[in-house]
């Protein structure tokens, strides 16, 4: 039986070119609204102690981490399974979506950077970080800012458009302006 050893990682290390499945027992997708409020806030809050006016996107290195919790993965062949985490890389992933729509309207130079945590790009077509079948209409309709409609699908995707609507109403692009 090996051993549980633990790898820091930053989200870009755990998101860019990576995906990531979960089996068949996983719960459904049940964050609510006041989860997804407290790690944004979380974030800024982290964000914030260390901003100060001036400060560039190279400075931000230096800032403190956020340790967002851990994320047990096992990898079976070639795919990499989610175990523990599922519902704070959901979440994740819904925010980074959002951000990059937010930064491609703004103009910011932040979309090179958020795309690659979204999805990556496999023999010309985006295989999105969440590489879970079902879930994956919702996120490419979200990506590109379409609707979708959640009559009669399951509750994982009627939760996912739910909190990405939440985060949308946070009004995030004030803290990006």
């Amino acid at each position: 039986m090996s051993g549980i050893t633990p790898n820091y990682r930053s989200i870009r290390q755990l998101l860019q070119g990576r995906s990531f499945s979960i089996d068949e027992y996983q719960r459904e997708y049940k964050w609510e609204r006041g989860n997804v409020e407290e790690l944004i806030t979380d974030l800024l809050t982290t964000f914030s102690n260390e901003y100060r006016d001036g400060h560039t996107a190279a400075d931000t290195a230096s800032y403190d981490e956020y340790f967002l919790g851990s994320i047990i993965v096992t990898k079976r062949g070639t795919k990499s399974f989610l175990v523990d985490g599922q519902q704070r890389l959901t979440s994740l992933t819904l925010l980074l979506i959002h951000l990059y729509r937010v930064a491609t309207v703004l103009g910011l130079g932040a979309v090179p950077t958020l795309q690659p945590l979204i999805h990556s790009d496999v023999r010309g077509q985006a295989k999105f970080n969440l590489d879970i079948q079902e879930r994956v209409p919702v996120l490419r309709a979200l990506f590109e800012g379409e609707d979708f409609d959640t009559t009669a699908r399951d509750e994982s995707l009627q939760t996912m458009v739910s909190r990405y609507r939440d985060i949308e109403e946070m009004n995030l692009q004030d803290e990006l302006g």
